[in-house]
């Protein structure tokens, strides 16, 4: 069973996301703030990161920014979940870099899709 990983300082998120990934056949883990998150992606084998783009300590950006070095492979399954309109700086960094954005809110069906998505990029 492939593991997530879902990085958000919102409890409902990281709680709605975790029941969808599970409902999907994945199973999840769980970070309220970006702080500690790169230890632990680092330290495990997550097939797929969903992270909050503003957060209180690191950002959504700051988290990929530490991560991409060190696991590349984690460039088109990192994700940045965010419900704020992208400054023209933010906007041209997700480009750039070609970072998937997930828009809250979100439903299942979203979630779903997205999931389909990223197993046919793997």
């Amino acid at each position: 069973m492939k593991k997530i990983f879902i990085i958000d300082d919102e409890p409902d998120i990281t709680e709605i996301m975790s029941l969808f990934a599970d409902q999907l056949g994945y199973t999840a883990d769980v970070s309220p703030s970006g702080d500690d998150a790169v230890g632990k992606i680092l330290l495990n084998d997550y097939w797929a990161v969903f992270c909050d783009l503003k957060m209180p300590g690191l950002s959504g950006l700051e988290i990929f920014e530490h991560v991409h070095p060190l696991k590349p492979e984690f460039w088109k399954r990192f994700i940045l979940v965010t419900g704020a309109i992208l400054d023209r700086e933010t906007e041209e960094t997700v480009k750039k870099k070609d970072i998937m954005v997930l828009r809250k809110p979100f439903n299942f069906e979203t979630i779903k899709a997205l999931f389909l998505q990223l197993e046919e990029t793997n």
